[in-house]
């Protein structure tokens, strides 16, 4: 996992310790070693969380970057890698591959309203895995920052907020993307 620019710093938290560090960027690689996450040579904690030090900047993980932060988490002697956003950052990663980003900008705010819908509908659906919703089309496809464009980006700001309600719940806003 490294940082997309040379210059920048990682914060990095240890959940269970509560503590904190700013690691400069590079390229860093976990294994898991007795139940612990293992960085050149040295213990790391069971939970981190790695935050770019400064905005505008990005975590890279393999070679997709992504914007937020990335958890990494032991679980049963496994690492898994968690992006933790917000609402509309998440539909930046998810809104490009769920349409066509050369649709006119009333059906992308559109498309955009019902993933944010079918986002906020099934918050916690995997919750017994430590997140809410995974990144394949089981739930929305999602791929980071790769393929992000200036149009969803458009049409997910110009709908901030705006979700469907039916009885003041969200509803089940299905779609497909074909």
């Amino acid at each position: 996992i490294f940082s997309q620019e040379t210059k920048i710093r990682i914060v990095v938290f240890d959940l269970d310790k509560k503590t904190k560090q700013e690691w400069a960027s590079g390229e860093f690689r976990f294994s898991v070693q007795a139940g612990h996450l293992i960085e050149s040579g040295q213990i790391r904690g069971r939970k981190l969380r790695l935050s770019p030090a400064e905005d505008g900047f990005f975590v890279q993980v393999g070679e997709k970057s992504y914007r937020g932060n990335i958890l990494i988490i032991i679980d049963d002697e496994k690492i898994n890698v968690i992006n933790e956003l917000g609402v509309d950052d998440y539909l930046r990663g998810g809104l490009p591959r769920e349409c066509g980003a050369l649709w006119p900008l009333e059906s992308l705010k559109a498309q955009a309203v019902a993933s944010r819908t079918y986002l906020v509908s099934h918050l916690g659906q995997h919750s017994q895995q430590g997140f809410d919703l995974c990144s394949d089309v089981h739930c929305q496809v999602y791929g980071g920052m790769e393929k992000e464009h200036p149009n969803t980006n458009q049409a997910i700001d110009e709908t901030k907020g705006e979700i469907l309600l039916y009885d003041g719940k969200p509803v089940k806003a299905f779609f497909h993307s074909n």
